[in-house]
């Protein structure tokens, strides 16, 4: 734009210049001359001005950027009384068995697929009750002691009793929609001995349930029969031409709707690792695998023939 002004500048003193006689005066036809070169290089400037304007460009993208939340709700229904068992003492394991148990059911109310942990987490009172005289057996498994299951942090932080300890029950997936009920009975084991730190004792324990979004990748076509991985199968893609890819779960890594099955293999060397992408040579494959759904099928009736003939299809 400075550059403008100079030349605009310069032209003005040109003409100025030109248009004097050789007495240093100006006529009448030189005067005309000065205010038309004014006039010109006021339309020059308009014009510059004009054209600098024209060169504004104002472009919006065409496709709508959106990002649109997942949804993660979870209940825990109690389908009978919590445990209460009063003035206990040590019990055989078949006398605990007809213990009445504490029954709950955890739903997903989401589309989205959960993973979760079900943990029993004990209360800090006054003369508790430790955990190492406590056995627990959950939906009808074998006994364990209470302490000997995996540790697990506390995250109950509501009433007026505070978490000491917290110990893992169960874990798993829940798909979209989809409930699983559970039992647990509890009661003080059979070799727990009369001592002052087992008389007199209380014991108070909450059930808590954790969940997170898996983002794992589920095609609905299959509802619900979605490929399940052992510890040791490795997902994996298969191209065109053979080349064998570790599968990224959180993708679309198979397809039943497109016939593009959900592969896996068993390793040679299962020290080595794979990060998703990355090339499985054939010489560390020791096994592949696909994944069969479940299905339901239509069967035909096809009546008393007596011998080749078009199915009646209207009987199903």
């Amino acid at each position: 734009m400075n550059r403008v002004f100079e030349i605009l500048f310069f032209l003005t003193i040109f003409l100025s210049y030109n248009i004097k006689n050789r007495r240093g005066e100006v006529n009448m036809d030189n005067k005309k001359r000065i205010y038309m070169g004014i006039s010109m290089i006021a339309i020059l400037g308009i014009v510059i001005g004009v054209s600098f304007a024209l060169w504004n460009v104002n472009i919006a993208q065409e496709g709508i950027n959106t990002i649109t939340s997942g949804c993660l709700k979870l209940t825990l229904t109690e389908e009978s009384d919590a445990i209460n068992l009063t003035n206990t003492y040590p019990i055989t394991d078949n006398e605990a068995s007809n213990l009445e148990p504490y029954n709950f059911r955890i739903e997903n109310t989401c589309n989205s697929e959960v993973s979760y942990n079900i943990s029993l987490e004990m209360m800090e009172v006054e003369n508790r009750l430790k955990s190492e005289y406590i056995a627990i057996s959950i939906d009808n498994g074998q006994k364990s002691i209470l302490n000997t299951l995996e540790e697990t942090e506390v995250t109950y932080n509501k009433g007026d009793y505070t978490p000491v300890e917290g110990r893992m029950l169960l874990n798993g997936v829940l798909k979209g929609n989809e409930s699983k009920s559970h039992s647990i009975r509890l009661w003080m084991d059979e070799s727990v001995p009369a001592t002052e730190e087992t008389m007199n004792k209380t014991f108070i324990g909450k059930i808590v349930l954790n969940a997170t979004l898996t983002g794992r990748y589920v095609e609905d076509i299959l509802n619900g029969a979605e490929p399940v991985l052992a510890n040791n199968l490795i997902p994996i893609e298969i191209d065109d031409t053979g080349k064998v890819t570790k599968a990224n779960l959180k993708s679309e890594w198979y397809s039943y709707e497109k016939k593009k099955w959900a592969n896996a293999v068993i390793l040679e060397d299962e020290t080595i690792t794979y990060n998703d992408g990355d090339i499985i040579p054939e010489s560390n494959i020791e096994s592949y695998f696909v994944w069969i759904p479940k299905y339901s099928y239509q069967l035909w009736d096809l009546g008393s023939y007596t011998g080749l003939s078009t199915v009646d299809t209207t009987k199903p």
